[in-house]
């Protein structure tokens, strides 16, 4: 797992191009290195898990569906983080869930 916030890889996984860009945006302004993927049902397949430190799922993304996609991520890197946001927080809820890795001084 990357401790550096500069070298944080996250993945934001959603439906809306304006929604999904709304949120990896902002995300790279602050130094976060983010991909974002509107495409779910193919992001097990387009993406490999042991490139990201952290996976945000939008609400978008039904349950069974990010179910399905946890648990394939998983089989590829079992130390894969997962966060389920809310587009009008998802950026600090994905800041907040990478800052809660960051080790203590």
């Amino acid at each position: 797992m990357n401790t550096s916030r500069g070298s944080t890889r996250t993945l934001v996984i959603g439906r809306s191009p304006e929604v999904n860009r709304s949120v990896v945006e902002p995300l790279l302004h602050a130094g976060i290195d983010a991909q974002g993927s509107t495409q779910p049902e193919e992001a097990s397949r387009r993406f490999d898990a042991r490139q990201f430190d952290l996976i945000a799922f939008g609400r978008g993304v039904h349950s069974s569906l990010s179910d399905r996609l946890k648990r394939e991520f998983k089989a590829q890197n079992p130390g894969i983080r997962f966060a389920d946001v809310f587009a009008p927080v998802a950026v600090k809820q994905i800041l907040a869930a990478l800052a809660h890795d960051q080790p203590q001084r």
